[in-house]
Formats: C-alpha cells, sequence, structure tokens
C-alpha cells in the first residue's frame, strides 16, 4: 500500500485536528499555563514591538518589574512569536488554538523524516508519526506547557542527524544541522525539559562507541561532539549569555536541594502502569508497548539497543534512583531544575521508535494479503487509544477575553491611567492568572505567574511587607490594594465591594480571589518617582548594609514620602566631599571606614552633615531612640509628595521631568540591580543607587532638565554578535558547498 508522502502529511494534520479537537475554536481557550506564559510572550513582545518599538527588554506588567528576554520560559524571537507579531490583528484565543495543532503536527511531522530516512517506509514513516504525535507527552504539554512541547517536537531532527553525523560520511555537514536543530529547541524556552537532551548524547555516546575500531569510533564521536557543542553554544549565545547573567541575580543562582530536585516522580509500580498505560501525560498505549516490546527481537541492532538502553535510563532517573544524584551534583544546570519525571518525553521518543521497529518485525512475518487489514488496524486501534480515550483533557476551553471583560474590580482600576502597581493581599506565592489581567489592563502587579524570581525583591522585602502593608507597598508604588475578604489594615482605605466574577478562572490560592471582590485605596501610596528631602547613605560590607537599611526602613518613624535610605557596599572613603554633602545622614556599618576616614568624616561634619554613630565623639552604637528622634525631625507628608512625572514612559525607557529642586529622585524600580539601566541627567551619565531596600534613586542637583532612564544590554548584544557569526559560517559552509557541488555536475557533464 504506496501512498504518496504529501497525502499522509495531510493525513497527519488531520490526525493533529482529531487529537486536539477540543481546541477548534476562535473564542475560547485553555485558561491554564498555556494562556498565562504563552499569552505574555506573544502579547507583551507584539505591544513592546509594535507599539513602542523596541525589543522586549524588561517586562513591567509583573514581579515589580524584571528582565523578560532572559527569562527562560520566554523568548521574543522563537517562530510562534515572530509569526505572531506579523499577522496583523489576529485574535490571541484563535492563535494559541491554533499553535496547539500547529506544535502536534509539526512533532509528527518531524517524526515522519526521521522514520522515512532511517527506514525508508511511506507506511512504517506515518506509523511512527501517529504514535508520537498522539502520545501523552506531546498531547499534554501542547496545551499545558507549550514552550516545552515546543523543544521536543525538534527532538526527530536532532537525533536523525546526530545518527548521520557518526553513520555517513558527511560529518561535518551533519554535525552543523544537528547543531541547528538544537539551537532551536533551545530557543522554544523549555530549559527544564531541553537539558535532558544531555542524557540522549550520553548515551549514544556510550552505545555507538563500543564495538570494534574503539580508538576510531571514540575519535569520531569526540569530533562530531566538538562541532556540535561549539556550534550550539555560539548559536545559543543570543539566549544563553543573557540567561546566565539573570541567573546571578535569580532564584536560579542557587540550586535546589537534592530532594527537590528530584520533585514529582515515579514512586511506585501502580504509578509507572498509570502513567504509561492510562492518564499519565508520557501515556504511550498498550499498542505501542507491545509493538515496542516486538523490537526487542532485534536488540542486537545497535540502533535498538540505544533506544532501549535509553528507554531504560529515562525510566531510572524518573523514579528518582540514585542516577539523579549524578546529574544534580555534577552537570552544570541540573541542580537548578527539579521535578525528574519531565525526562519521560525521552521514553515516549524511545517507545515510538522501537514500536515502529516492532511493527517492520511484525509485517515481515505476515503475507503480503494480510498487511494492508493490519496495518489499517494498527492505525484505528491507535487512534481509538491515543486519540479518543487519551484525549480527556482536564481542561475545558473557556472564553479567555469574555472572562477578562468581566472583572469588574480589574476594569474599575483600569479607568486610572497614572502610573502604579496593584496587589492582592492575599497573595504569598507566585503563579496565577493575575498576570493575564495585568497585562490585558495595561496594569502592573507585585507578584506575576514566573518559574524564576529575584529573591531580594521577592523573599526579602516582599517577605517583610506584612510588618506594614500600606507602608512596604506603598513605597513600590502600588495604589490600589484588593482582597477576596474584607480587611481592616492601617492606611487601607476601603473604596468598593465588586459583584464576584463568577466565570473568571483561577489559580487557587496564587490568585486567592481574583476579582476581588474588595478593593482598597492605600493612602500610603508613593509616586513611581518622587523627591526625597532628606537621604541617609548607609555604608559598609554587604550584609551589614542590607541590615541596617531594613533596620531602618522598619522603624515606625521612618516616612519614606520625603526620606531615602541609601545603601552603597564598601568604605566612606570611595565618596568625595562633594559627594557625601548630598546626603543628610551618612549611616557607618561594618568596614566602612579606614585609618584615613577621619578627616573626611570630620570635614563633612563641619559642612552640617550628620553622622551616625559619630565616632569622632567616640560613639560606636545607634540606639533605636537616637534613630527614631532624627527620622521624627525629617516630618513627612504623603499628602505634598513632590511627584516626579513621566514626559515619556514605556518598558524599556522613561523620561522624567525634573523639578529644578536639589535631591534624590527616588524611582519605584530595581534598576539598581541590572548593569543594562542607564540613566542620563540632560545627555551626561548619571547613578543609580540602590534606595529603600529595592527601588531605585538618582541624584539631581537643582537644574531644570530630563532624566532619561533606559535599558540597553550588552549580554544581549554580545550575544546577539556571536549568534551572528555562527549564522554567517553555517551560511558561508553551505554556500561553498552548493557551490562545490555545482561545480562537480559540470564537470561531470
Amino acid at each position: 500500500m504506496k501512498i504518496k508522502p504529501v497525502i499522509y502529511i495531510i493525513l497527519l494534520l488531520a490526525f493533529a485536528l482529531f487529537i486536539q479537537r477540543n481546541y477548534l475554536h476562535i473564542h475560547k481557550v485553555t485558561i491554564n499555563d498555556l494562556v498565562t506564559v504563552e499569552y505574555i510572550t506573544l502579547e507583551f513582545t507584539k505591544k513592546t514591538v509594535l507599539e513602542y518599538h523596541q525589543f522586549p527588554f524588561w517586562a513591567d506588567f509583573h514581579m515589580g518589574g524584571m528582565p523578560f528576554f532572559a527569562h527562560p520560559q520566554t523568548f521574543p524571537l522563537y517562530f510562534s512569536t515572530l509569526l505572531f507579531i506579523i499577522i496583523p490583528k489576529i485574535n490571541i484565543m484563535f492563535f494559541l488554538n491554533s499553535l496547539i495543532i500547529l506544535t502536534t503536527f509539526i512533532a509528527g511531522l518531524f517524526m515522519y523524516f526521521l522514520i522515512m530516512k532511517l527506514k525508508g517506509d511511506e507506511n512504517l514513516a506515518f506509523l511512527g508519526a501517529i504514535m508520537f504525535m498522539g502520545s501523552g507527552i506531546i498531547q499534554t504539554y501542547s496545551y499545558v506547557w507549550i514552550y516545552r512541547a515546543n523543544t521536543i517536537i525538534w527532538l526527530p531532527l536532532i537525533f536523525l542527524f546526530l545518527y548521520k553525523s557518526f553513520k555517513e560520511k558527511e560529518l561535518i555537514r551533519n554535525s552543523i544541522i544537528t547543531s541547528m536543530f538544537l539551537f532551536f529547541s533551545f530557543l522554544s524556552a523549555g530549559t527544564d525539559v531541553f537539558l535532558y537532551l544531555i542524557v540522549l548524547f550520553a548515551v549514544f555516546f556510550v552505545v555507538f562507541s563500543v564495538g570494534k575500531n574503539v580508538f576510531g569510533r571514540v575519535t569520531k564521536l569526540i569530533i562530531i561532539y566538538t562541532i556540535i557543542l561549539v556550534l550550539f553554544l555560539a548559536l545559543a549565545s543570543i539566549k544563553l549569555l543573557p540567561l546566565l547573567e539573570f541567573n546571578e541575580s535569580s532564584s536560579k543562582n542557587i540550586n535546589f536541594n537534592y530532594e527537590d530536585y528530584v520533585g514529582h516522580h515515579i514512586d511506585s509500580f501502580k504509578t509507572l502502569m498509570d502513567q504509561i498505560f492510562i492518564s499519565g501525560y508520557t501515556k504511550i498505549g498498550i499498542v505501542v508497548f507491545l509493538l515496542a516490546s516486538i523490537s526487542l527481537l532485534n536488540i542486537k541492532k545497535r540502533i535498538n539497543l540505544f533506544f532501549v538502553i535509553l528507554a531504560v535510563v529515562i525510566l531510572l532517573i524518573a523514579s528518582g534512583t540514585s542516577i539523579n544524584y549524578f546529574l544534580w551534583k555534577y552537570i552544570p544546570g541540573f541542580g537548578k531544575m527539579h521535578h525528574v519525571d519531565r525526562a519521560l518525553f525521552l521514553f515516549n521518543f524511545s517507545m515510538a521508535f522501537l514500536a515502529v521497529d516492532g511493527a517492520a518485525i511484525l509485517f515481515s512475518k505476515i503475507k503480503k494479503k494480510n498487511y494492508q487489514i493490519i496495518y489499517i488496524a494498527i492505525i484505528v486501534l491507535l487512534v481509538i487509544e491515543l486519540a479518543i480515550l487519551g484525549s480527556k483533557n482536564v481542561y475545558v476551553p473557556k472564553n479567555f477575553e469574555k472572562q477578562m471583560d468581566s472583572n469588574e474590580l480589574w476594569k474599575y482600576i483600569s479607568e486610572d491611567k497614572d502610573i502604579f502597581r496593584i496587589q492582592n493581599i492575599n497573595t504569598n506565592t507566585i503563579g496565577g492568572r493575575a498576570s493575564d489581567y495585568a497585562l490585558y489592563y495595561n496594569q502592573q502587579i507585585l507578584y506575576g505567574q514566573t518559574a524564576l524570581w529575584i529573591p531580594e525583591y521577592f523573599n526579602v522585602y516582599l517577605g517583610i511587607t506584612h510588618s506594614s502593608p500600606a507602608k512596604f507597598y506603598g513605597m513600590l508604588n502600588t495604589k490600589y490594594i484588593y482582597s477576596e475578604n474584607e480587611i481592616n489594615v492601617s492606611g487601607l482605605k476601603f473604596i468598593k465591594k465588586f459583584n464576584k466574577c463568577e466565570i473568571c478562572d483561577e489559580d487557587y490560592p496564587a490568585d486567592r480571589g481574583i476579582s476581588g471582590p474588595y478593593l482598597y485605596l492605600n493612602e500610603l501610596y508613593l509616586p513611581r518617582a518622587y523627591l526625597a528631602n532628606y537621604s541617609i547613605l548607609v555604608v559598609g560590607n554587604k550584609d551589614s548594609i542590607v541590615q541596617a537599611m531594613y533596620w531602618i526602613l522598619l522603624n515606625p518613624r521612618l516616612d519614606a514620602s520625603n526620606t531615602v535610605v541609601i545603601a552603597k557596599e564598601g568604605t566612606i572613603d570611595q565618596f568625595d566631599l562633594e559627594t557625601l554633602k548630598k546626603y543628610t545622614v551618612v549611616f557607618l556599618t561594618q568596614d566602612s571606614i579606614s585609618q584615613n576616614s577621619g578627616y573626611l568624616l570630620k570635614s563633612y561634619l563641619d559642612s552640617g552633615g550628620i553622622l551616625l554613630p559619630n565616632i569622632l565623639n567616640g560613639s560606636t552604637n545607634i540606639s533605636a531612640e537616637e534613630i527614631e528622634n532624627l527620622l521624627y525631625s525629617f516630618k513627612g507628608d504623603y499628602e505634598n509628595v513632590e511627584e516626579t512625572s513621566y514626559a515619556y514612559y514605556s518598558p524599556n525607557k522613561q523620561i522624567l521631568n525634573i523639578s529644578g529642586k536639589k535631591g534624590f529622585v527616588v524611582i519605584s524600580e530595581k534598576y539598581f540591580m541590572f548593569e543594562g539601566w542607564k540613566a542620563k541627567l540632560d545627555g551626561k551619565a548619571a547613578d543609580i543607587w540602590r534606595a529603600n531596600g529595592i527601588n531605585s534613586a538618582v541624584y539631581v542637583d537643582g537644574s531644570e532638565y530630563k532624566l532619561e532612564l533606559y535599558y540597553s544590554s550588552k549580554i544581549f548584544l554580545m550575544g546577539l554578535f556571536i549568534t551572528g557569526i555562527a549564522a554567517l559560517f553555517i551560511v558561508s559552509y553551505f554556500s561553498y558547498e552548493y557551490l562545490k557541488n555545482i561545480n562537480m555536475k559540470k564537470k561531470s557533464t
């Protein structure tokens, strides 16, 4: 039974439409992580590019602002995002649903190419394609964590050209192509599954290095792996370098402990059976399992042995066995992940290939007249098991935009056109749907849906907000607070109780009342940028200045409306007298002075400054009463804050109008943490200081001018340059090969 490949490809598309039939909607989509992560990536990138004509470096709508392009779960240059940008006015729900179907189809299409190249049989290729695209891993990931599915769909091509690199003469050519597909897989932002490809490469090396002429085999594999690794790292620099830079200040900077790394895993034989046959997201089904079992008859074939060993190793990893300790301890990147059952996509891939080989053995044993009947029977059984029984999704598609428009609380807040943030006072964890609403209504929130966060912000600063919510949220420019229950908190003024949105989906306990219904105005709210009349410079070693800064901020007398606490690591000697005069108070902590500091501090005191403790008078400690009296003397007024207005605002760039007064402009942004953020006053570079815990500040000397803040990542530009060089090399290589082949054909004729 021979059918043209184009017809098989059409059938694969039809199969993708069938198994993902729940998503044949224009106005409905699954309300889950797909929406929260993919919707954010698509909409924010499109808005930034088309409205602001900027690259989406900085996400201002959640987590109080954080790097966007460096986030491991988002990358604006992946094909799906670029496609969304270039298609004008396409409905986001329709696009997301189309993406689910397209991802499923591509998984099958690439598997079809793999089997065709290795088996040369269109029927087997089609069979392998529907086994892979119908597996639980593709079906589930494509509508729950599509960025992971987009990582996995490149797997058949990665393996194909790795195999060809070893088996065929064109070693360099196939190694280059392997690195290219690895790069495409990496760009999809499913880093937490991408790293498991290391296991595939490791097993391949071991299996294919054994045999006659071991030295020659190992040498060849080393050459192949070197080409792949070097070129992949060069291509991936555009994402890899920013990712590594962001990791230094993110929660990924510290590895998970071993127990958390293992996380979700197959903990019993019953769980394993459930995963493989019943409802697990790695479901392969009985038909695939039986066919794969038949392939054991060909286990002496090296490629079959490879897939059998790979499947076994992956099961050992996913079961939480001690093999994980080696990965966690010694392989870079693994300690930053958790939930080892995510490795099971390689088991699905292995079983699909082995099942194809098992089917080939089966077909070779039957008479030709029975071939067509048995082939069709297997297809039907696969469709029933994988596409019908296996597509009972736990997520029911809903009208995303209708939910957004039905939330009265968020609609009310969106009518306020000021620049501010919102906070659900009941939220104490990452996740939830609030980021969707924030982006939809062009608002900004303190929490968000993200796999990583900035500990200095999330764990430290937000960790102490419970002591005085209005004050600490206010310093983060949080104007509105909402709650699922009525609350009585000092500084929060009740506005209104809204009708609860009954159709709105939320991720409990992250959202804890996505529609309120209780809304409060923060009376201690501070503008996004304002001028502080009094300033306290805290100097010393890193731990001491952070501790002292928060000790001051936690003092009930600290009025952030007119007082800013600036933290600077180092000794007082790094400042000159004119710089010190900018500060009302100099607060000395451990390691803040040297033998040469005395004259500078005396000159500062003589100029009218305040020194705490006054070591020149023999003081070594600062009492709580002393700091309290000092702060009380500053007498702030939240109703008369000297706001600094914005002449221009975008996520990557802002321009502020400076009033002509001296002091520190306090900006409720964590710009000080990232070298990419720069400040200019009237075109001249200015320093960005750490202020009030997690905010930033820039000193202005009283002139009338503009303060410009902009984000320009050197590490991204460096990565872009390296990626560009690698891409140029690839184009040059294949151009050379093409011209060489043309010349050879001319000579032969």
